[in-house]
C-alpha cells in the first residue's frame, strides 16, 4: 500500500459560525413546533376549525 497508516477517522471540529447558525435553527424549529401545538389546542378547545 502506498503512503502510511493514518489512524483512524479525524473529523475536524465545526466552526463558531455553523454551531451558533445550527444551534439558532434548531432552537427556531422548535419554538415554532411548540407554538403551532398551543395553537392547536387553543383552537380544539374554542371549537374552531381554522388555525391562525
Amino acid at each position: 500500500m502506498a503512503g502510511h497508516a493514518s489512524g483512524g477517522f479525524n473529523p475536524h471540529l465545526p466552526g463558531f459560525r455553523y454551531n451558533f447558525l445550527a444551534k439558532g435553527l434548531g432552537a427556531t424549529m422548535w419554538f415554532f413546533i411548540f407554538y403551532r401545538f398551543r395553537c392547536v389546542l387553543r383552537a380544539s378547545s374554542n371549537s374552531q376549525s381554522d388555525f391562525p
